[in-house]
């Protein structure tokens, strides 16, 4: 039985010292389990010396010897994992999978296995690592491995663990993008849309497995009717108009009307921005170009991406078009009969649950206009945006190969955003950053800056390590800057301005934290990286009087 007695008597101080020490501890059991498992895979491999008294007979059911893990790795006698399980209060199988994981980490990753034996990465990691890597679907070489291995060892114990595990998978992907576009591809066939038993109020839970890129763009689609609906008058939840939009956009005809009056009452609202992508200027060869030649600015449609942010602008009150102007071909005739609301049964109410709209006015309006706005990050390196090679980072997915990327985007208009330049940032007096500014700071460090946090959301607060003073208080100039933003999510953001942590930025993108009892941690782009007492302490000090 274990005396916790003591822990009773333990300050703050001393606590930290224990929980310190007894991670060191659980690190060096786990080291101490995995060379054992080595071990006992050496012990249970092939004899390097044949029987001089031959093979002999062998019985049937008698072990064999087999290949414990990927590519590499060495043969053991396949009852080996019997004993080693029963050891550990393991299941066998649990035991073979044990070996097989410590047999890849060994023969396929050895500066993993290195700093294992070191004692400088946990366990559970490694072995995580070696299972990724050894899937049998990747069929990846023992010298692939080693290089995934050569170009993720370093960055284990410094990322967050999901982080991590991205980029184990785009490197897994980028030892072989041919290889990796063949299995996306395979993998492709799985897609399906199936649907659930439906319960006593009619509801039926309807399942999908897509690409990311449809998947997005579908959500955006969603979203877009979700707020037309709420113009309509519809209090339900945004969860439940994204829900009926599933229903209009199963009838495209009625969809298509939707979207198309919704379109027509934005223009009409926005008389500024020249004429409509179809009409008869634009197929005569007009511009959109004003008197002095400049472009008019498309309208400002960010607000759309919240379908709870629904403005006047998105959908025309009733939709009636009766009154619409007379078409120029038209002007010697006599004005036409008014014709029904699309969207409405007659009465002026609108019955967008009603059947599937059967009229719609001839369109003018370029079908393009009609598609939502979905805002997808692709990151990629300068290598593979010259050559075509490597791997893409789509922001809300993760790493995909190019070949995914170009499909993402591929089928519909794209409006790209220009690279920012970060060293053109400048500073600002208000409290407030600007949208440019939460852009570049996101650029910098795309994740909360917190030691070992996760969160790769733009919805984040951006924090003034040193505290923003008004200027009406004697504040400087030029607080709101990239060398005092640091972004993180709104609990950590309490943390450093409640809980006694504290935070220092040496330079834009590097954060230096101190716990309330005095440990530190250095965040960069390259991880979170604990630091002993003394260097924090010395860092910290330097730092300050920087500041001052």
């Amino acid at each position: 039985m274990f005396d916790y007695e003591w822990v009773s008597d333990l300050g703050g101080g001393d606590a930290c010292e224990a929980v310190a020490l007894a991670h060191r501890d659980l690190l060096e059991v786990e080291t101490r389990l995995l060379v054992l498992a080595g071990q006992w895979l050496d012990l249970h491999g092939r004899c390097e010396e044949p029987d001089a008294d031959g093979p002999g007979r062998v019985l049937p059911g008698t072990g064999r010897f087999v290949r414990v893990g990927a590519a590499g790795t060495p043969e053991v006698d396949e009852f080996a994992c019997a004993e080693f399980a029963a050891l550990q209060g393991m299941h066998p199988l649990a035991g073979a999978n044990r070996l097989r994981l410590v047999a890849n980490l060994r023969h396929r990753h050895p500066e993993l296995w290195g700093r294992v034996q070191a004692g400088q990465v946990r366990g559970w990691k490694a072995l995580e690592v070696a299972r990724v890597v050894g899937k049998a679907e990747y069929g990846l070489s023992a010298e692939q491995a080693r290089w995934v291995d050569a170009q993720t060892c370093a960055w284990i114990d410094t990322l967050p663990w999901g982080q991590f595990l991205d980029l184990l998978e785009a490197k897994v992907i980028a030892c072989d993008p041919e290889a990796a576009e063949a299995r996306r591809r395979q993998a492709e066939a799985d897609r399906f849309v199936a649907t659930g038993k439906s319960n006593e109020y009619g509801l039926t839970t309807l399942i999908a497995k897509a690409t990311g890129g449809d998947v997005i763009y579908f959500a955006a689609m969603c979203d877009r009717i979700a707020q037309i609906l709420a113009l309509h008058g519809d209090t339900d939840p945004v969860g439940a108009r994204r829900s009926k939009a599933i229903g209009i956009l199963a009838t495209p005809l009625r969809a298509h009307a939707l979207l198309e009056a919704a379109e027509r009452a934005a223009a009409a609202d926005h008389p500024d921005t020249g004429p409509q992508a179809g009409s008869d200027e634009d197929s005569a060869g007009g511009s959109d170009a004003g008197e002095d030649g400049d472009e008019s600015p498309d309208p400002d449609l960010d607000h759309r991406e919240d379908p709870e942010n629904v403005q006047p602008g998105d959908l025309h009150p009733s939709q009636d078009d009766s009154d619409d102007p007379e078409d120029p071909e038209d002007a010697d005739d006599p004005a036409p009969a008014p014709r029904p609301c699309p969207t409405c049964d007659g009465t002026g109410t609108t019955t967008l649950a009603g059947d599937p709209v059967p009229f719609r006015k001839p369109a003018r309006i370029d079908p393009r206009r009609l598609l939502p706005r979905a805002v997808v990050y692709v990151h990629l390196s300068r290598e593979g945006f010259e050559t075509g090679r490597g791997v893409a980072r789509v922001e809300g997915v993760g790493p995909v190969t190019l070949g995914q990327a170009k499909e993402f985007v591929g089928h519909t208009a794209v409006k790209v955003v220009p690279v920012l330049d970060l060293a053109d940032r400048r500073p600002v007096d208000g409290y407030e950053f600007p949208a440019t500014s939460r852009e570049a700071v996101h650029l910098i460090n795309p994740r909360d800056v917190f030691p070992f946090a996760a969160s790769t959301s733009r919805r984040v607060d951006l924090d003034h390590p040193v505290p923003y003073v008004s200027p009406d208080d004697g504040g400087p100039p030029g607080q709101t800057n990239l060398g005092n933003a640091a972004p993180m999510i709104r609990f950590h953001h309490r943390l450093k301005t409640h809980g006694r942590w504290r935070l220092r930025q040496p330079e834009p993108g590097t954060y230096l934290w101190r716990s309330p009892h005095g440990w530190y941690w250095l965040v960069d782009h390259t991880g979170s990286h604990p630091l002993t007492r003394h260097l924090g302490d010395l860092l910290w000090d330097a730092l300050r009087q920087n500041a001052a």
